[in-house]
């Protein structure tokens, strides 16, 4: 079978048209197609009343689903960002409150990795609510309710950072011994502002009563006022959070990074509210940042004698800096509080000579004041005996304070003449010497004010330690004035 059809395929191509048997085939086609024209339909004359129905109300609409898909999504997502946005300004009990909290805040943890910013974003959502808490009392809209509400939502922020914080230390106990610092600094500064806000800040029909939260989160009532019993939770808070200990200090190396990290920010920070903070506030900060940047200087060449005084030095740095940028970042702290009240001057070695130089000038007066009233006036015999006794420790005080100076020893100088002025005071005091007048030849006043006592994140803001035995302001028409400590 297969062989005869491929002679048969063979056979047909053979088989070809002879020339005048094509010309009469295409004859034939040529006459069919002239005798058989194919028909043209002609335009169709439409009627009146075929008209008149299609001019009727009903036609048919095309659309595409893709497009009201792509239009639907746009118009949600445009509505979306304008709520969101709209719900940052809203305070309890607000509409946009919950989108706010819920919504807004929630996204932004969700898209945070790093648990150091975790423990960043936690204490700033801390602030937000206390600035909450802020607006309401200053509105009168702190209801027990509200006050409640803030008070666990402090509460929670507070607990949600320390437990990013244990978590950190299984991994990385230096990140999270300065985590630790941050958040203790934070809390610092709010509740010494809470603390200056008490006041005037808070309406009176708003300070009878107060939404201490119990245990089981029940309000309980309590005469202390609203921003007082925030202020207590906030130093409760504080107390909890734990400050890096000695045996968990984070090695040099990191310190000194994680110092020029925030005093670089605070730098930005003061560019960004130059136009909106004071020149006094501005000055002063721009002040405190050079002091940090001195004694980051200064513990680099602290670190081959001694690392851990260095370490020490760069710690305190770090607190300073946190200070400064808590307050650049926050509106209500920088209505209350002062950059002075936050962050103590450091002086400078000629600024601490100066300040000497002013005591030792001032302590001189008052000696040749008691002598002449020694020889002058009719005291008793044992006020004259412990004034010449007073003098003679005074000399040898004075004495060390001069041999301190020539060694550049500003420490010792400062409490040396510290110690010498009040026991002057008193002893001016004893026979009958107003020191409120006394005309002292000092140095050029410094162009700033300047004062000596140092806070560190630890601390309740303002306390005064070491040096803070010496404190100085700078007066209108001379040296900066010394004060004892009994003074401060």
């Amino acid at each position: 079978m297969k062989r005869f059809s491929e002679e048969f395929h063979k056979k047909a191509l053979s088989v070809k048209l002879k020339a005048a048997e094509r010309d009469a085939l295409r004859e034939r086609v040529l006459s069919y197609m002239e005798y058989h024209p194919l028909q043209v339909p002609g335009k169709r004359t439409i009627s009146k009343t075929e008209r008149a129905l299609f001019a009727e109300p009903y036609r048919t609409v095309s659309f595409s689903w893709r497009q009201i898909f792509s239009y639907s999504g746009m118009a949600v997502a445009v509505c979306l960002v304008i709520v969101s946005h709209s719900a940052e300004r809203a305070i309890p009990g607000d509409t946009l409150y919950p989108v706010k909290v819920k919504f807004n805040e929630e996204v932004r943890s969700s898209l945070i990795l790093s648990p150091y910013k975790k423990v960043t974003w936690e204490t700033e959502r801390l602030n937000r609510r206390i600035a909450e808490a802020r607006v309401l009392a200053s509105e009168g809209r702190l209801t027990t309710e509200a006050e409640a509400e803030v008070v666990a939502a402090v509460r929670t922020h507070s607990a949600e950072a320390r437990r990013e914080i244990d978590e950190m230390r299984i991994t990385d106990k230096e990140e999270a011994s300065l985590a630790a610092l941050h958040l203790a600094t934070t809390l610092d500064v709010q509740s010494a502002a809470l603390r200056q806000t008490e006041g005037g800040e808070v309406p009176p029909a708003m300070g009878s009563f107060s939404a201490q939260v119990d245990g089981t989160g029940v309000p309980v009532e309590s005469t202390e006022s609203p921003i007082a019993a925030l202020a207590s939770v906030i130093e409760a808070e504080h107390r909890e959070a734990t400050i890096p200990s000695e045996d968990s200090v984070p090695s040099f190396d990191r310190l000194v990074a994680h110092a020029e990290v925030d005093t670089t920010r605070a730098r930005e920070l003061l560019a960004s509210i130059n136009g909106t903070a004071t020149n006094n506030e501005v000055r002063d900060i721009t002040r405190r940042l050079e002091d940090a940047e001195r004694l980051i200087a200064r513990a680099l060449e602290a670190r081959a004698g001694d690392e851990e005084a260095a370490k020490h030095m760069l710690t305190e740095v770090i607190a300073r800096t946190q200070k400064l940028i808590v307050f650049m970042t926050n509106i209500d702290v920088r209505e209350v509080l002062s950059v002075e009240a936050l962050v103590p001057v450091e002086l400078t070695d000629e600024e601490r000579q100066v300040t000497v130089l002013d005591a030792l000038g001032r302590i001189k007066s008052l000696q040749a004041q008691i002598a002449t009233s020694l020889v002058n006036k009719t005291l008793s015999s044992g006020i004259s005996e412990k004034a010449t006794e007073s003098l003679v420790r005074i000399d040898a005080i004075v004495a060390s304070v001069e041999a301190a100076l020539g060694s550049g020893d500003f420490e010792t100088a400062n409490t040396a003449v510290t110690e010498a002025l009040s026991i002057s005071t008193d002893v001016a005091s004893m026979v009958g010497i107003d020191t409120g007048t006394l005309p002292v030849a000092t140095p050029e006043p410094l162009p700033i004010s300047v004062g000596t006592s140092s806070a560190t994140g630890s601390e309740p803001v303002g306390a005064v330690e070491g040096v803070s035995d010496v404190a100085t302001t700078t007066p209108t028409s001379s040296a900066p004035a010394l004060t004892t400590q009994s003074e401060v």
